[in-house]
């Protein structure tokens, strides 16, 4: 499995209107006659990650015939279903919508079945589905295994459970995937110093502590809403300052100027307890699919399983958040800078040298723990991934109870690890065109101070 990959559960919560409480028997032996069709087509999520005594490589281990087995033989930890009253769940489905489903209301001890990150010494299981009945409601759990699938392969996996396909086991499809993995195997065939040497910033001693946590001011989670014409207007702005002041050229997705004004302001959220001269820095999850022309290092757009790298941008605090701006708004320019910035990060994993050392990186045992220490969440990154297309663009064919089309709703379960930020799936409108929402993870005095009415709050 991917080893530069964060050991966490890729947890998303997807919301349905259930008026009709007498389907819900019919409903869970629907969703999971098509969880065990999913597991068909990709068998090896029906394995287990593990760890050999003495091996710095997880592996993951499928041990049944992928053309005879059924979802029954698999324990509780795989599959179940759950029926909350209000004594054990507080909020109705059409509550949960109205106040724009609250981060904290969705646990991840209550709906996940793998509510604990994998750990050294544990088997896991990589894929895992809990369905929950609530007042009104259907909420599905899919939890993924990071170091087995990324961003693009859960909207693949959901795409597929939600529609009315029933193709199963590919033999074909599924010895391409291994002989895939054979070819990235080769690729990370590098030595760790050679493949960590490419990468100056990740030069970090295992010594060096990370940011020492304030145990009287906890993270909290909460969701930035803004509007598309917010968005647009921002963006718009933002590419005319710097094809005007850098290239002519020049390319910023609406992404890039949400990272760009998010990361100003929670950069001058933690502007007082930072040192000048220290260097902050925004992380990108960029899918490698895209990356390069050569297939023998991504593999095709349909590619199933982990491919993605991190981008980074950095700069020092003195840089990005002068000290003598700190009581003025951000300006436009400011915001345009940073979002260009962002853009520049992105754009350097347009070299094929850098995507092969990228994937290399993979295969090396510490280089999670290098990313961690250089990106220090906790007081100086900030870490950002974008989920848009799990939301609005998929399509529920069929489930019992439930109108067809999208989810009411797309959430992640509660986790508000400091220093994250996830672009939310769209509840509708056209991609690129739509209102959008934000979750980030802050210290609370940090999310009080970038929710101000002078801060993000103006949005």
């Amino acid at each position: 499995v991917d080893l530069i990959a964060p050991k966490v559960m890729a947890r998303g919560v997807y919301g349905f209107p259930f008026p009709d409480p007498t389907k819900i028997e019919t409903a869970v032996s629907y969703l999971r006659h098509r969880f065990h069709v999913a597991l068909q087509r990709w068998p090896f999520l029906a394995g287990q990650v593990v760890q050999d005594e003495g091996d710095t490589h997880h592996k993951l281990v499928f041990s049944h015939d992928p053309d005879d087995f059924s979802i029954n033989s698999f324990p509780d930890e795989v599959f179940d279903f759950q029926v909350l009253g209000t004594s054990d769940f507080a909020w109705t489905y059409d509550e949960l919508s109205m106040n724009r489903v609250l981060p904290s209301a969705l646990t991840r001890g209550v709906f996940s079945l793998e509510p604990d990150n994998p750990a050294v010494g544990r088997p896991n299981y990589p894929a895992a589905l809990r369905v929950s009945f609530i007042d009104g409601g259907l909420l599905l759990c899919f939890s993924l295994d990071h170091r087995v699938v990324n961003g693009v392969s859960v909207v693949q996996f959901v795409t597929f459970f939600s529609s009315a396909e029933t193709a199963g086991f590919d033999a074909a499809y599924f010895n391409d995937l291994l002989e895939r993995r054979q070819a990235i195997n080769t690729i990370q065939g590098g030595t760790a110093v050679a493949d960590l040497a490419h990468f100056p910033n990740l030069d970090v001693p295992t010594t060096t502590p990370l940011a020492p946590r304030n145990a009287n001011l906890p993270s909290v989670a909460r969701i930035l809403a803004f509007s598309a014409a917010t968005i647009d207007s921002l963006h718009a702005k933002s590419l005319q300052h710097v094809k005007r002041c850098h290239d002519a050229a020049a390319f910023l997705s609406r992404p890039d100027v949400l990272g760009g004004l998010v990361w100003q302001h929670v950069l001058r959220a933690r502007r007082p307890r930072l040192q000048p001269d220290e260097t902050a820095r925004f992380a990108s999850a960029c899918d490698l699919r895209t990356r390069s022309a050569d297939p023998s290092i991504t593999g095709p757009p349909a590619y199933f399983g982990n491919m993605f790298v991190r981008s980074t941008a950095s700069g020092t605090v003195r840089d990005l958040a002068p000290a003598a701006e700190a009581r003025r708004p951000v300006t436009l320019q400011r915001v345009a800078e940073t979002a260009w910035l962002v853009r520049r990060g992105v754009a350097t994993l347009g070299d094929p040298q850098d995507v092969a050392a990228a994937v290399r990186l993979c295969g090396v045992a510490g280089s999670s723990n290098a990313f961690t220490y250089d990106l220090d969440k906790g007081r100086t990154g900030l870490s950002n991934s974008i989920t848009t297309r799990m939301g609005a663009d998929l399509v529920f064919a069929y489930v019992p109870g439930v109108r067809p089309g999208p989810p009411g709703w797309v959430r992640k379960t509660y986790s508000p690890t400091e220093g994250s930020m996830n672009i939310l799936p769209r509840r509708g409108g056209a991609a690129g065109a739509a209102d959008c929402e934000v979750s980030v993870a802050l210290r609370v005095d940090d999310m009080d101070r970038i929710c101000a009415a002078q801060e993000l709050g103006q949005y």
